[in-house]
Formats: C-alpha cells, sequence, structure tokens
C-alpha cells in the first residue's frame, strides 16, 4: 500500500506556504486520489470524469483542477 509521503504532493506545508486546502476556517479546497489494484495512480485519464462531474453538476460553485492539469483537485470558487 502507498505511504503517507505517496500521498501527499503538494509542496505546501499549510504553515509557512500556505495552499486553499489549508485556508481558516474552513479549507476552500481539497484533493482526492483514485486507488487501483491498492496503488494510487496519478494519471490524469483517472480524473477527467471526476472534472467532469464537478464541472457539470457544481458550475459556478466549485471548479475542478482538470482545467489547469491538477486532476485530483477541486475548489470553492
Amino acid at each position: 500500500d502507498d505511504t503517507l509521503e505517496d500521498i501527499i504532493v503538494s509542496g505546501k506545508d499549510g504553515f509557512n506556504k500556505i495552499s486553499k486546502h489549508n485556508v481558516m476556517p474552513l479549507a476552500r479546497a481539497m484533493d482526492i486520489w483514485v486507488r487501483i489494484n491498492g496503488k494510487i495512480v496519478w494519471d490524469a485519464k483517472y480524473y477527467l470524469p471526476f472534472g467532469k462531474f464537478v464541472q457539470d453538476k457544481y458550475k459556478g460553485i466549485l471548479r475542478a483542477g482538470v482545467e489547469w492539469g491538477d486532476g485530483p483537485h477541486i475548489e470553492v470558487i
């Protein structure tokens, strides 16, 4: 199975380097991952359906990272 190091890929530490994932009191972004046969996969083709769903269902509320190459990411507009 994947380790914590396998799933932390942002380069942000949440203290000195803040992202929309770390905004207080409520985060404005989140990431998902796809797991196939017990391993996390990062290939964009697995995230496109999720991104399209977010874009279609939550247009004007959320935006999907697939728009700029970050497939696992969604955020509040």
